[in-house]
Parts: structure tokens; sequence; C-alpha cells
């Protein structure tokens, strides 16, 4: 049986970058030899007609992907196309050519990755709770930059309004209660474009890293953020830093919230670890 490829991927990832290289890409394939069915801007009804899945794009077309299709264990190889790539950063860094990238998604040996759930929804690289969903729910930098720019700016307009919100969280290792800043419950070490939230974090120890705020002033909001995007807070006193299979946390308002960089909301948030979930060419 000829191996089948599905090569997925949006005509406005990275700005439209990618689609400047498209034409390189069709003729390495053809080069190649590979059979490779093209689905642009729209994914397949069944996946598993295919040997493998080659998904060009960033941390949103990928939580999109895997969303799409959950219980896939078919190897899915990765093109960083997007404006925000923390997810391929993690696995395999930065400065790759295209044509290594291609070597890689179609023809590397795969390997198992942690996945991470909240409320039913996939996440892979973060999920983020508080002022971190109130950043990617206001977009504001997106107007008029991208990746690490666009977070950072919007970062900075939303530290002097944000208020925190009462809350009580659980995990299977601790419980704590009281008004929160913000949540976040890695699989990855960074979002936003390279803020290290979770430094320590590996996909595949089956853990999610949790990191949560209490209440700060904002002072402390502008003196310690340079320090979070470095990933040198893990020590501070007003953070609680762990590592958990399951967190439950209950708000008393509605919280904005993002899956690697997807906003949505809720007053609960049911969150565990899908230990060695997905298949990544590598």
């Amino acid at each position: 049986m000829t191996d089948t490829y599905a090569f997925i991927y949006h005509t406005k990832a990275g700005k439209g970058r990618l689609l400047r290289s498209m034409p390189f890409i069709r003729e390495w394939v053809r080069q190649k030899g590979y059979r490779v069915i093209w689905f642009e801007n729209g994914l397949p009804g069944n996946v598993e007609e295919f040997t493998g899945i080659v998904l060009a794009g960033g941390d949103g077309s990928i939580n999109l992907f895997f969303n799409a299709f959950p219980a896939i264990k078919i190897p899915v190889g990765l093109i960083r196309a997007g404006t925000g790539n923390d997810f391929y950063e993690h696995l395999f860094g930065k400065g790759h050519s295209l044509e290594a990238q291609l070597e890689r998604a179609f023809g590397a040996p795969h390997f198992p990755v942690d996945a991470g759930m909240c409320n039913g929804q996939i996440f892979l690289n973060g999920l983020g709770i508080g002022f971190d969903g109130d950043v990617v729910k206001s977009g504001l930098g997106k107007q008029f930059f991208t990746g690490k720019t666009a977070y950072f700016s919007t970062v900075i307009a939303r530290l002097f309004g944000y208020q925190e919100t009462e809350v009580s969280i659980q995990t299977n290792q601790k419980s704590w209660s009281g008004p929160m800043f913000m949540l976040s419950a890695a699989n990855g070490s960074t979002y936003g474009g390279g803020f290290k939230v979770a430094p320590h974090a590996d996909m595949q120890d089956g853990l999610l890293e949790l990191a949560w705020v209490e209440k700060i002033s904002l002072l402390q909001r502008i003196r310690y953020l340079p320090v979070i995007e470095k990933g040198k807070h893990l020590n501070l006193p007003f953070i609680h830093y762990s590592q958990a299979t399951k967190l439950v946390l209950s708000s008393t308002k509605p919280l904005h919230a993002h899956l690697d960089g997807e906003w949505f909301e809720s007053t609960r948030f049911e969150v565990q670890v899908l230990p060695n979930h997905f298949n990544i060419r590598g």
C-alpha cells in the first residue's frame, strides 16, 4: 500500500508567509515522490486513511487540529509557520530551514507527547486562566504586531486595569483559595511567543506544571514581568508552583482563559494531563 500524507495549511498562517513558501513545498514534495493530498484552509473529514499528517501552522492551528481529532494516533509532522510557535519550539528549537523541517515532518521517526485537557478541550502547550486569558481576549497588540511582541504589548496594556477574582483550587497534591491574579497549567515551557512560564516543563513526563499567582500590586506586576519572561519567577513568595496530573479551579464569576492562545471563559475548570497521547515526528 502506498503511503499517503495529508498536508494541512492555512493561507493566512504567519501573516501570509507560509503561502509564499507553498510553491517551494509543493516542488520539494514532487521531487521526493511523496503522495500528498493538500488541505488548504480546511481539515480532512477522516484522518484514518492517511499514513501521516503534516501540519503547517502555529499554536492555534495545532490546537484546532488536535481538538478536531482528539484520539488520533497517526504520526503528525510539524512545519513552523504561525505567528506563535511555542509548541514547535519547545520540541525542536528555532533556526531550522524549511527543507530541514520538511525532511523531519515527512521522514523522521515519531515519539509520544503528553497533552492536556480542560473542560473537554485539548491543549498541547498550555492553559492560562485569569490575567493570561484576559490578555488573549483583549488581543490589543495583534492589531500591530505578531508573536511575542503582540503578547508583550497586550500584557503591558492590561497590567493596569486587571482585577483579581476569588477562586478555589484543588490539585491531587494541594488546595488553596483566595484572590488569584492568574494560573498556568503548562505542558510546554513557554507561551505568548517565548514567555518562560514553566521553564521545567517536560512534554513526556505525564505531569502538568502548575503556577498560580496570588493578588499582587501594580508595582509588583511591573517589577516582576521581566522575571516571568525569563523563567526566574518560581521562588517568588506570591507564586505557588507545583506539578500535578489533575486540577479543579472554581471561581466566583466567569474568568477569561485560553488554551494554546484560543480564548474561552468559565466559572469551573476541570483539568487533567493525557500521558503519551499524540505522536509527533521528530
